[in-house]
């Protein structure tokens, strides 16, 4: 996913997440690196939730498609793999992910405006996303970030093994 100079993967969602907490944390001047850093931007926040969004249709879509898929060798959402790291630090991000604006480094919006009124509904049915994977996996916020703090120090770079989400599909109501 694009937006503006930021190209997002669901394979480097972990990365993202550390970059972002560590924009949160002071400068040697005392200023949060938000203020001035791109990686804290709303817009990241939109397309974050919106990648939430989409994790049941692309399970979905692989499940119906694979013979297909992989017999034409075609590059799709059917070859996405969700890693532990990277779908945990998703979930947490978009957990941060608060009033779209208002109250923030960012412009402020006002909390009537369609914008923020779409964000966070957008937001609820991610978080319902979310909640329905920490179920699967037995885990909780405070568990996956001392989780995500603790590879943090150890190995930043690995996402992590791969997790099966196939149970997400069913979350997906189409006319289909």
């Amino acid at each position: 996913m694009t937006s503006g100079g930021h190209f997002i993967l669901y394979d480097s969602l972990h990365l993202t997440e550390m970059i972002r907490a560590y924009d949160a944390t002071p400068d040697a001047e005392g200023i949060k690196r938000h203020n001035y850093a791109t990686n804290d931007s709303h817009s990241i926040d939109r397309q974050l939730i919106r990648m939430m969004l989409a994790m049941p249709d692309l399970v979905r879509i692989r499940r119906m498609y694979p013979i297909i898929l992989y017999t034409y060798h075609l590059f799709t959402s059917a070859e996405i793999e969700f890693r532990r790291r990277s779908v945990f630090a998703h979930i947490q991000m978009v957990h941060n992910v608060r009033d779209a604006g208002v109250g923030t480094s960012m412009p402020s919006f006002n909390r009537n405006d369609s914008l923020v009124k779409e964000t966070m509904n957008e937001r609820q049915a991610a978080w319902k996303i979310a909640e329905s994977i920490m179920k699967k996996y037995k885990t909780n916020l405070q568990s996956i970030k001392k989780e995500l703090c603790e590879l943090n120090q150890t190995n930043c770079y690995g996402p992590g093994e791969l997790l099966d989400l196939d149970f997400l599909h069913n979350m997906v109501e189409h006319a289909i």
